[in-house]
């Protein structure tokens, strides 16, 4: 009777030390779990907060980058160009001309190509990247921020753009005010363009002024010597004349020269010969 006790009091003794060690270890799986879903959620908050401050140094730079660029619509399309370009090419000698005019003094030009040549003062800085057909390796060299030029230069566009954004810009003769405005945008200098053009008008005004009813007698041509071309209504000078009211009779005589013989035009000029300077009243 007594190993009966015995044995009943161990086995209930057995059995309480096994429930109490499942109990313990229930509580052990049930705080490693805790933990885990602890840093689980630790890792992701620490993930959520990385990825906020990532997004917003992304946001700003991105905002940074947008602010220091500007979109420039011209005879291409559409170009992403710096707020202030500081190394600018120029293909043609009129932008160059439009580029000076502005204080801007470009790293690369056609400086052979120029209707009025530079100084030598000038031309320091000035890398000369020839006329006609632009030298791609000088241009490369110069690491160009921005390159402009005239519609003429269409087919080579993609190498240039390829080298720095482009620009090229429609010209006449006749729409150099256009074509020097274009020059300014692209170069973030329109308050100088604006300045430059409200100088040009009161020049004309004070002239006019200045003429009084002699405007209207008086008539002016601009020739050439060299090659006899007459300067017409299309031309850089013919706008001018126009702008100042000055009569151009010039284009009138040889408008109705040209219907009676064979004289070369392009809507700018119109080229003479010896023998038909004789025939032509120039004033």
């Amino acid at each position: 009777m007594n190993k009966e006790r015995l044995f009943s009091a161990l086995n209930r003794k057995t059995q309480f030390h096994f429930l109490e060690n499942r109990t313990l270890t229930v509580w052990v799986h049930y705080l490693q779990l805790l933990l885990t879903i602890g840093l689980l959620m630790l890792l992701l908050l620490c993930a959520c907060s990385q990825t906020a401050i990532h997004h917003q140094k992304f946001t700003s730079s991105q905002e940074s980058t947008l602010a220091n660029f500007r979109i420039v619509k011209h005879q291409m399309g559409e170009t992403k160009l710096p707020i202030s370009p500081k190394r600018v090419v120029v293909l043609d000698g009129a932008s160059t001309e439009a580029l000076l005019a502005l204080g801007v003094k470009p790293v690369g030009a056609p400086l052979k190509f120029l209707n009025y040549p530079l100084s030598q003062k000038q031309q320091a800085g000035i890398e000369d990247i020839g006329a006609r057909t632009p030298n791609l390796e000088k241009i490369l060299a110069l690491k160009p921020d921005l390159i402009l030029g005239l519609s003429d230069n269409q087919e080579m566009y993609g190498l240039l753009s390829h080298i720095a954004p482009t620009v090229l810009i429609n010209y006449s003769y006749s729409t150099w005010k256009e074509m020097f405005w274009s020059v300014a945008q692209a170069l973030g200098q329109t308050t100088v363009a604006k300045q430059w053009m409200s100088q040009y008008y009161n020049r004309i005004s004070e002239f006019k002024a200045s003429m009084g009813k002699r405007l209207a007698l008086t008539h002016i041509s601009v020739l050439r010597i060299a090659g006899y071309t007459v300067f017409i209504k299309g031309s850089f000078f013919g706008n001018i004349l126009n702008d100042i009211g000055l009569l151009n009779s010039v284009s009138q005589n040889l408008d109705a020269l040209t219907s009676r013989r064979s004289i070369f035009t392009n809507g700018y000029i119109y080229v003479l010969s010896p023998e038909l300077l004789k025939e032509v009243k120039l004033v």
